[in-house]
């Protein structure tokens, strides 16, 4: 609505495309961003725009996908990222990671593409400042990946960074969680 309201506007835009995100409606919100980047370029609604159709593109069978819809507004994130514009740059490589991930169990080489998710992940790790939102997205990067001992080196960083107990012990609680130990996960939350 508040698009509508203001035509011209960018921002509002791009936050009705976010909430058609959050509501798990990607093409929708692919659609407002890249409305919004009609009226404005912005690095982070390229982001936004190259999330959206991995999130898309993910969701169809795999004879339907077409990953160019991805492809084309991700290579402007990495553009951005190189150049600065892009807050937490290493949101970009952890997007990548994404992809890769998808692509993989898409082409049948979840081994392959494995391992270069994990160089990927360990490269982004040593070149980026520490952070709780980092290292979470490390932590199911990993585990996703199949590396385990990089998911529990990571869950042990998290707990001498996190500042709030609660914060380590959620990071424990979602790690048991992806590997599907759920009795582990339910000790903890108790």
């Amino acid at each position: 609505r508040a698009s509508k309201l203001q035509p011209q506007s960018a921002a509002y835009r791009r936050l009705a495309a976010e909430c058609w995100l959050f509501a798990g409606r990607p093409s929708q919100a692919a659609s407002g961003f890249e409305d919004a980047l009609s009226i404005e370029d912005d690095a982070e609604c390229w982001y936004s725009l190259a999330l959206a159709r991995l999130r898309e593109q993910s969701a169809l069978a795999a004879d339907e996908r077409n990953w160019k819809f991805f492809e084309v507004p991700f290579a402007r994130v990495e553009e951005m990222a190189a150049g600065g514009r892009l807050d937490q740059p290493w949101r970009a490589a952890l997007l990548k990671a994404d992809y890769l991930m998808a692509r993989a169990y898409e082409e049948y080489q979840p081994d392959k593409t494995g391992e270069l998710v994990d160089q990927l992940l360990r490269e982004t790790e040593a070149q980026s400042p520490a952070s709780l939102e980092l290292l979470q997205r490390l932590l199911v990067g990993y585990e996703a990946s199949g590396a385990h001992d990089d998911a529990d080196r990571i869950v042990a960083k998290i707990e001498e960074l996190a500042a709030i107990e609660g914060m380590a012990s959620l990071s424990r609680v979602q790690l048991h969680m992806l590997r599907k130990q759920y009795s582990d996960a339910r000790q903890l939350v108790e």
